[in-house]
């Protein structure tokens, strides 16, 4: 994973849209309006509270973090999902070139294992839950990959930040798909 200045560098305050930077203990993210943002086991998490209506499913993916590994399972079931899903996007992210991607909701890294193997992905792995701690786990030490606890309708990114988006499986974790979450 990036170095914590890099990470800030990437990503602007939910509250205000400034630019966020980080203490010298990379322990807090903060802007020129002084918002604060915990840094906790390695992840920066821009959300109100860890601990929100989705905190069963981070608690379940920390407990089994690696069931739906591709790896862990030795299967190609997660890699057949995201190939079909994809499309003709697939040519896209095969280019010879850096992509910056988006992954929403992204678990444990069911997705983010198969992402990340594509040499050709900046991936940044967002989730409302506290599920971004298996993610850290699982894919801690790649320098092409940034995690980030978040809410999506509240979110830390720059207009135009991302060449592409991927969020599967999320829609039957929103509570009430009528209002904002």
């Amino acid at each position: 994973m990036k170095e914590m200045h890099q990470i800030a560098s990437q990503i602007i305050c939910p509250i205000c849209g400034e630019q966020l930077f980080c203490d010298s203990l990379n322990t807090l993210l903060l802007c020129k309006q002084n918002h604060k943002w915990d840094v906790i086991s390695g992840v920066p998490r821009l959300v109100k509270s860890i601990n929100n209506y989705a905190s069963a499913f981070g608690s379940q993916w920390k407990r089994y973090r690696k069931t739906q590994l591709d790896s862990y399972t030795k299967t190609n079931i997660t890699k057949e999902r995201l190939v079909k899903a994809l499309g003709p996007f697939q040519k896209i992210l095969n280019q010879k070139k850096k992509i910056d991607v988006l992954e929403v909701g992204c678990g444990s890294g069911r997705f983010t294992e198969i992402l990340l193997s594509n040499k050709n992905i900046e991936l940044t792995s967002v989730d409302f839950s506290s599920a971004v701690e298996a993610n850290y786990k699982n894919f801690k030490k790649n320098d092409r990959h940034v995690i980030l606890q978040c809410d999506i309708n509240n979110h830390p990114f720059k207009n135009n930040q991302f060449y592409f988006f991927i969020c599967l499986g999320v829609v039957k974790h929103i509570p009430d798909l009528e209002s904002p979450l």
